[in-house]
């Protein structure tokens, strides 16, 4: 069984236990757990290289290895092909790099100018699985997708990816880093875009970035999985960045290759554990209900995607959202200041 989880970022000097209940569906003998890194992994923080961002990410080696120890049987594959790869620019990935390399981490997720990493073929059950990292530059997502530095996720935009005939695999699994943050379906360019991908040599989708739970159609196309556990971090600017409880819900996608089939968990995180949550799973079916019910009428879908966003801009600027926001900006820089240690 091959499992997918959501983002992951587990931050500094944090022990995150995954729930044993988890653990017992995931970590079996021959299972294969594919995971969304999303940081570089570092002894002590780099000056960063993106300007153009407003948070700069890492998570310590202790942090990771605390993690990634849990799991005793199953095989982990950490997929780095996301917008935070360049946090550090070309020293935090060559760094990241040479601890995997030292700790017998398995990782792919982009390119260099002397090795192809942006896929890895896995074999399970007797198929040879591909699970390719693609991503775009779009200023919703910012990821470094082309011959720009010295590492890149891909020689192309997610826009523009062509299947390639299967010859040395059985199975396509793209693994997209798309779409808009926080936003819970996708946009309609999106949507169109992962439906010519299933006529075209593509099995499975599965994506993330928006934080949140988007629906799947088909039962093969999965928007995003959302937050496996993403910890609250500090923006360059000094605030902190505090999930909402819909960002901590995720869900847990099993691809049993054999009879290509799908199935899905739902999960919830605190500040220390990941645990399964049936309302997470509720809500993810209630999502891909109404994307099914829309997904072939294009114009209706767009004036849906688009009201939906509207609601969500108006949301976000609403009077109530903007008190609750300064107040909880004021009482955490109290706490910081009386007790002279962060927050979070």
């Amino acid at each position: 069984m091959i499992y997918f989880t959501g983002d992951l970022f587990l931050g500094l000097d944090n022990f995150v236990d995954v729930d044993k209940e988890v653990l017992n569906t995931l970590d079996r003998k021959n299972n294969k757990i594919i995971i969304n890194l999303e940081s570089v992994i570092l002894e002590n923080c780099l000056p960063n290289s993106r300007l153009d961002k407003s948070s700069i990410i890492y998570t310590d080696r202790k942090s990771f290895l605390y993690f990634a120890n849990q799991f005793k049987k199953a095989e982990l594959f950490f997929n780095m092909g996301n917008n935070h790869l360049h946090d550090f620019g070309y020293s935090g990935i060559l760094e990241t790099i040479k601890f995997f390399n030292q700790n017998n981490v398995n990782y792919f997720g982009f390119k260099s100018k002397d090795e192809d990493l942006s896929y890895i073929i896995i074999s399970d059950q007797g198929f040879r699985v591909k699970l390719e990292a693609t991503s775009t530059d779009l200023m919703e997502v910012m990821s470094c997708t082309t011959r720009t530095s010295d590492f890149y996720i891909s020689d192309y935009n997610l826009y523009d990816y062509q299947s390639p005939i299967k010859k040395d695999f059985d199975i396509n699994v793209l693994l997209p880093h798309w779409g808009k943050e926080y936003i819970y379906y996708p946009k309609s360019e999106i949507l169109n875009l992962s439906i010519n991908w299933i006529k075209h040599n593509v099995d499975f989708v599965i994506g993330n970035h928006p934080h949140v739970i988007q629906g799947s159609i088909y039962s093969s196309v999965f928007f995003s999985l959302g937050n496996f556990y993403f910890k609250n971090f500090r923006k360059k600017n000094g605030l902190w960045h505090i999930w909402s409880r819909k960002s901590r819900e995720s869900i847990l996608v099993g691809l049993d290759v054999k009879n290509k089939k799908t199935s899905v968990i739902g999960l919830i995180y605190n500040n220390s554990s990941v645990r399964i949550c049936e309302n997470s799973f509720d809500y993810y079916i209630s999502l891909s209900e109404m994307l099914s019910n829309l997904k072939n009428n294009k114009k209706l879908y767009y004036s849906f995607f688009e009201t939906e966003y509207y609601k969500f801009l108006k949301l976000n600027k609403g009077l109530i959202v903007k008190i609750k926001l300064y107040v909880n900006i004021i009482k955490i820089k109290i706490y910081e200041k009386l007790f002279k240690k962060d927050y979070y």
